[in-house]
This record gives structure tokens, C-alpha cells and sequence, in this order.
């Protein structure tokens, strides 16, 4: 049964909460100089560190579409008593803090609170935001407001004043769905039009494996503005015209090589007695190249014909070689000769070849290895190592199948 909006189990809000955590950080750090440094649930939500040590802590709220900050908010109060606690441990006035409130809510214009929003703040009275400030702790009997009060109780006013003028309220923050076209309309200007939206994509799953790495305690030094911006320009260099976006390990799923005995690629190979380690090299290859082909047609980066025509670029030169080879065999070869022509033949595609590229600079040999095996994987395959696979193909992969129960260890 499908949860209702209104669902007190629901999970929603939390979980935008910390998907909204990782992308607003991201469109964070595109926005600031290069030599900033972010950290993820440090000593707030999110916390940027800049050169010279100066602490920018945040405290992120997405809150639902229509809500609004109020003078008793539990989400600033709460926010303040986490500042409140930075400010005291680190000398107060002497510390280097300066604390902001990024909320998707709107401030009321009746709100003391809208004079400490980016839109207001530099105007505002200081004193007058003191006053404020002080009179709803005297008044409020909640339990973040009394927390609060009891945390500054020996603070002098030259000290409150400090503390408040270091707090900004960033309302109206870009919500979770928002963030994506800022990012691509206000970051993105030099990378083709058609191509922004598979960088981005691709730029966000690298970014949040390193979140994930720094919240598991793995990063501990931060993601710094010149590391996104070196990754950024990796990806977009791969779009120009003579490359491929080369996909990282971890953006595609991890190869099942147990699956994978049925294949005819690997019948062909064991037909020629290749060694299982070698086997498990060319499973990498042969799913390397499906991944990164299938990737670049679906996201139109290949002209009309071009893997067809890289295909038959491949099946050349594999032709080539395969009939130098032949030439040197008998008609009435025994099949210990035929066994080790093919052995040659795969060696050669294997690790001799200068292989043909798909586009000039894209340079990886597992998009080549992998392409003739997916070549040699078709019903009716159009390179094979075995000098009589095609007039012997049944035999053949009817004796290779015979070994099949054995393991690739």
C-alpha cells in the first residue's frame, strides 16, 4: 500500500533532506573561489573552510513548498544553540566563525528574523536586532529557546552583539528539484548544449561518492574547490570533438563473471585453451566496451554509422592477421596446429594489435579488446580465432561447452 503525503511514517522529508544536503553543497562550491574547502556534518550541516581558515558553517532546511520561518521557528533556535556551542568552545569573539541559515522557507516582513536575511542584514540595526533577539528568549517558554537563553547568560552585550551580527538567514534557498538547472544554466556554459545533461548527471554521481566518503569517515580532509573544478573540466574535455566520455569503474556495476560461461565469446576462447585468468581479463573488456558503447548511442555523442564503421575498422584488421596466419597452415592441418593458430591469432587482437580508435583521442585499448569480443559474442560471429570456427562452429562450441561446469578461478 502506497504511503499518503500526510503519512506520520513517511520517510519523504528526511530523505530530501539528505539528498538535498549533497546537491545544495554542490552548486555551494561551484559558487565560491576554488581554494574553499567543504566538509559535510563537521560542525554543522555543511561547513566551508576558506584559505586562510576562516569557518563558514551552514545549517540546511528544506522545508515544504508554501512554509514559512517565523520568529519562533524551531529550525533557527535549534540552529542557533549548534552556533552558540562553535562560538563558546573556539573564544568567542576571537573565534573566525560566521554562521548561515539556508532554508527554502520564506521570513514573514513582520519577523525580526527578516533582519538578518542576505536581504536585509547589511541595513539592519544591530542593536535593534539584539533587542529583538533577547525579548523573544524572556518570552518563549520553548525548550530550544530556554537552552539558548541559558547558553548566553554570562555573555556580556559587546559578546551577544558579536555572536548575532556573524548570522545570516539565506531564505528562500533553491529547493532539491531547482538546483540541477542552476547548476547547468550557471556553470556549464562552455560544454555543449546537448551534452550538459550527462555531464551533470555524471558529475553528480562522482561527487557523491566522495560525500559518501566523507561522511563514512573515509575523506577526511574535505572536497576543495579545485578538485570539482578539475573534475568538471576532465568531463568536459571528454565531450569535444575528437573524444568519448570514458566512464570511471565505479559509474558502471560490477562484472558477474559466474554468469557469464554461456557466452559464445567464451566458448570461442576456451575452444583455444586460453587460460581461465585470461578469460576474466577479456569478461572486464567485453562488459567495459558494452557499457561505454551502449552509454555513448544513448546519449547521441556517435554521427550516424560511426560504431558501424569502427566495427568494420576492427573486423579489418582482425582479417588481415588472421589470414597471414592461415596462409601458413595445410589444408589437412591437425587440430593441435588449428588450436595454436587461433592462440596466435587472439594473441595478436589481444595484446599486439595498434588498435583502431573510435574517435582520435580516445585511446583506451579495453574499447577495442572489448569490441571484438562482442564481435565474436554474435549468433553468427564476425571475428573468431579458430582458423575453422565457421565450417566446425557446432563442434566446436559443443566441445568447449562440454568444459563449462569448471570455474573461471
Amino acid at each position: 500500500m502506497a504511503r499518503t503525503k500526510g503519512d506520520k511514517f513517511s520517510a519523504r522529508e528526511p530523505a530530501l533532506g539528505y539528498l538535498y544536503q549533497g546537491r545544495f553543497a554542490l552548486l555551494q562550491l561551484l559558487r565560491l573561489p576554488e581554494d574553499v574547502t567543504l566538509f559535510l556534518e563537521k560542525e554543522d550541516d555543511i561547513e566551508f573552510v576558506e584559505s586562510d581558515g576562516a569557518k563558514n558553517l551552514g545549517s540546511l532546511k528544506h522545508k515544504k513548498a508554501g512554509d514559512r520561518l517565523t520568529d519562533m521557528s524551531k529550525d533557527f533556535w535549534k540552529s542557533v544553540r549548534i552556533w552558540l556551542d562553535r562560538y563558546t568552545s573556539n573564544e568567542k569573539m576571537k573565534s573566525n566563525y560566521t554562521f548561515y541559515l539556508f532554508t527554502t522557507s520564506e521570513i514573514p516582513s513582520s519577523s525580526f528574523l527578516k533582519k538578518l536575511s542576505t536581504s536585509e542584514k547589511e541595513s539592519s540595526d544591530l542593536l535593534e536586532c539584539k533587542k529583538e533577539f533577547l525579548a523573544i528568549l524572556k518570552k518563549s517558554t520553548s525548550k530550544e529557546c530556554n537552552l539558548v537563553s541559558k547558553m548566553i547568560e554570562n555573555f556580556d552585550d559587546k559578546e551577544i552583539e558579536d555572536f548575532i551580527s556573524r548570522i545570516e538567514i539565506c531564505e528562500s534557498s533553491n529547493r532539491i528539484e531547482s538546483i540541477k538547472s542552476k547548476i547547468i544554466n550557471n556553470h556549464f556554459k562552455t560544454i555543449r548544449p546537448d551534452f550538459r545533461e550527462d555531464v551533470f548527471e555524471r558529475l553528480e554521481g562522482w561527487w557523491s561518492n566522495k560525500v559518501i566518503s566523507m561522511l563514512i569517515g573515509d575523506k577526511d580532509e574535505g572536497i576543495s574547490g579545485y578538485e570539482l573544478s578539475f573534475r568538471l573540466s576532465e568531463l568536459a574535455d571528454q565531450y569535444k570533438n575528437d573524444r568519448l566520455p570514458i566512464l570511471d569503474d565505479n559509474e558502471f556495476g560490477e562484472v558477474a563473471i559466474e554468469n557469464d560461461n554461456d557466452q559464445n565469446y567464451i566458448y570461442q576462447l576456451k575452444a583455444i585453451g586460453v587460460s581461465p585468468k585470461r578469460i576474466r581479463y577479456a569478461i572486464n573488456d567485453y562488459y567495459r566496451a558494452c557499457e561505454h558503447r551502449s552509454h555513448w548511442a544513448s546519449k547521441n555523442l556517435l554521427i550516424q554509422d560511426e560504431l558501424q564503421n569502427y566495427d568494420s575498422r576492427l573486423i579489418e584488421e582482425w582479417d588481415r592477421f588472421k589470414e597471414i596466419i592461415i596462409d601458413k597452415l595445410e589444408p589437412d592441418a591437425a587440430e593441435d596446429l588449428l588450436v595454436k593458430a587461433g592462440k596466435e591469432i587472439y594473441e595478436y587482437i589481444d595484446i599486439k594489435l595498434n588498435y583502431p580508435r573510435i574517435k582520435k583521442d580516445v585511446s583506451e585499448n579495453y574499447i577495442a579488446r572489448g569490441s571484438y569480443h562482442m564481435l565474436a559474442n554474435e549468433a553468427t560471429p564476425r571475428v573468431w580465432w579458430h582458423p575453422k570456427f565457421l565450417d566446425r562452429i557446432d563442434n566446436i562450441l559443443q566441445g568447449a561447452g562440454d568444459g563449462m561446469e569448471q570455474t573461471l578461478d
